[in-house]
């Protein structure tokens, strides 16, 4: 099955142990139309990234499905003394 951010949403608001009653509430929005919205409707970035901010969860795997990368590879990083 192919993630969407729709899946995603839902996917982080059952993580934080939130209902759609009360994600809808704090995001200003009737029950039912955050639940149509989660089911099936197209959600703006600035809409996905204020529900990410609520989950506390990462608004590029919100957005992209994609997790953040560890910048750096332990292995391939030298201490550095600063003088």
């Amino acid at each position: 099955m192919k993630s969407t951010v729709n899946s995603r949403i839902r996917e982080a608001r059952k993580k934080k142990g939130y209902t759609q009653a009360q994600l809808a509430e704090f995001i200003n929005m009737k029950c039912s139309t955050y639940s149509q919205m989660e089911r099936q409707g197209s959600i703006s970035v600035e809409r996905a990234i204020e529900i990410a901010k609520i989950l506390d969860a990462d608004a590029d795997y919100i957005l992209l499905g994609k997790q953040k990368e560890n910048l750096f590879d332990k292995d391939s990083i030298s201490p550095t003394v600063l003088t």
